[in-house]
């Protein structure tokens, strides 16, 4: 390909290869036909590549006078893209590129304004002006600013479900965890104690490469809530490997602790623990490690949401329906209501696909004020899904808030096997309420785990909360957070509201509200705004 040149930096820069007709710079596998390339308008070769081909990568075309950038369906791959002195620039950060190439950005205050109001309008999108950035599964067009969607989730919900759900998961779960651990030399896994952490980490070391995974790595909380000790260990003896469990102390935070991660393509919110986020990357550094394993997806991919909404997809099914069917009574026990308020939320089902935001006590006249605002084009047209289908489908839109920069995605690639490609596709296609089959969450995936895992994680109803552990991180550095807030880009802006943060910050309000993880929020956009303001 005449036309590309490829800069690389890094001890471990991602592979260059060319894929369908596509100049592609990441993780890149083969796979069966899957649900994409249904919208025409972009180069037949990235929609054969979200048809054919699965992984964490970014693609080129150039067509004539046009270049077109590709971002893969899971949005794992990441990219900007913008022109300079004649040349299409596609690249994964703004920094440390020569000045004759640099793309002159600010800060786009309304595509902030629409995060903070509304998270899922603006995942995937950077608030920077001067460059493009393609959602996941979405071709753009750099010169005209053309945008095409290859990818959506409502797509491959709308797929004939699996005649055998459960052999299809386990078969696809099987697959998606040993190619990516065939694709390292050397790996750990990431166990919090839950439920999917686990099953990724036994999947993938049952794998023909499960050998090159060295050691199961949990962080726990000093409090018993968050205190997962007991289960990361029987899944680290399912796994027969070592488990290396630290602790993770309450410290002081500092404006540096934020500004190290805020100079990504748009803001991270997967660094907003740094003490734990520094030493996940020593610890990934001291084992040589090059890919790190994590269990991050299951919610979505699995069910786990506790709503009633799959009952108005049950009833939607063939049938004679009564209030004593099996369904009905295992829904009410598993959400603690009566069947009668389940089958009533059931009729009026209805969902709001836009309001989830980190935020929320904290908007600012500007963000009340806001307009509509952009919506992200997964949530187009899934209002025809059935109403528990269009949950799932919300919370495979949140998953994309995750990526983001951090240290220990610095010191080796972060892996999310239950967001790729092939697992979402045959999960999403499985009806809901199929998901919850027996009465409780990830009932499919339990049954697809029973051989896998031990019994006390497969029949485990509790999680682990650090609901109190990040707000006494929050408390520890009250001295730092409240002029970083009460005085930030984002107040004086109208953002966010000075007088909300304000009462927020006292440490009596942080042990009854636990505001804690949207106040660390807030101090990661800050830092990504300021920087970006400079």
């Amino acid at each position: 390909m005449p036309w590309a040149e490829v800069w690389l930096r890094g001890e471990q820069p991602p592979l260059v290869s060319r894929q369908a007709g596509a100049l592609t710079i990441g993780r890149v596998f083969h796979a069966r036909e899957m649900n994409a390339g249904i919208e025409g308008g972009a180069p037949p070769a990235l929609s054969d590549l979200c048809r054919s081909r699965w992984g964490a990568y970014v693609a080129m075309v150039q067509e004539g006078a046009e270049t077109w950038v590709l971002r893969d369906p899971s949005g794992a791959g990441d990219a900007v893209a913008w022109r300079a002195s004649g040349t299409v620039v596609i690249s994964s950060s703004l920094d440390q590129l020569p000045p004759a190439l640099a793309p002159d950005v600010s800060v786009d205050w309304d595509v902030v304004t629409d995060f903070v109001r509304r998270a899922l309008s603006a995942a995937g999108r950077t608030a920077l002006t001067g460059v493009v950035s393609p959602v996941a599964g979405e071709a753009v067009e750099v010169a005209s600013g053309r945008r095409v969607q290859l990818w959506r989730p409502a797509d491959a919900a709308r797929a004939p479900a699996p005649r055998e759900p459960a052999r299809a998961l386990a078969a696809s779960l099987d697959d998606v965890c040993a190619t990516w651990t065939g694709a390292y030399g050397a790996l750990m896994a990431e166990v919090s104690g839950g439920f999917d952490s686990a099953l990724v980490a036994v999947t993938a070391r049952r794998s023909a490469a499960g050998g090159r995974i060295g050691a199961d790595l949990n962080y726990y909380g000093d409090r018993r809530e968050g205190d997962e000790r007991r289960w990361a260990a029987c899944a680290a003896a399912a796994a027969d490997l070592p488990l290396l469990a630290h602790a993770k102390p309450v410290r002081a935070l500092t404006e540096a602790d934020f500004a190290e991660t805020a100079n990504g393509v748009r803001p991270s919110f997967t660094a907003l623990d740094p003490v734990r986020d520094r030493h996940t990357a020593g610890e990934l550094n001291r084992h040589k490690a090059d890919a790190l394993l994590t269990g991050y997806g299951g919610d979505a991919v699995f069910f786990q949401m506790p709503s009633a909404l799959p009952a108005a997809d049950y009833l939607a099914e063939p049938g004679w329906r009564t209030i004593f069917d099996p369904f009905f009574l295992g829904t009410s026990r598993w959400l603690r209501r009566s069947v009668w308020s389940v089958l009533s939320e059931a009729r009026r089902a209805r969902l709001e696909t836009d309001r989830v935001s980190y935020f929320a006590p904290f908007l600012g006249p500007r963000a009340r004020e806001a307009g509509q605002g952009l919506s992200h084009p997964w949530l187009e047209g899934i209002g025809t899904l059935p109403p528990g289908k269009q949950l799932q489908v919300l919370h495979v839109v949140v998953s994309q808030l995750t990526f983001g920069r951090s240290r220990r995605g610095e010191a080796a690639d972060l892996l999310y096997p239950l967001l790729s490609q092939p697992l979402v596709e045959t999960a999403l296609a499985i009806p809901s309420w199929k998901h919850l089959d027996g009465g409780r969450d990830r009932a499919l995936a339990r049954s697809v785990a029973a051989d896998r895992l031990p019994p006390e994680i497969v029949a485990r109803r509790s999680k682990g909360m650090l609901t109190s552990y990040y707000a006494r991180q929050v408390c520890e550095s009250l001295g730092f957070l409240r002029a970083y807030l009460l005085d930030g880009r984002l107040a004086a802006e109208g953002v966010l509201d000075r007088a909300a943060m304000d009462a927020a910050l006292h440490p009596d309000r942080l042990i009854w509200r636990g505001d804690g993880i949207g106040l660390l929020s807030a101090a990661a956009l800050e830092a990504w705004v300021r920087r970006w303001s400079a």
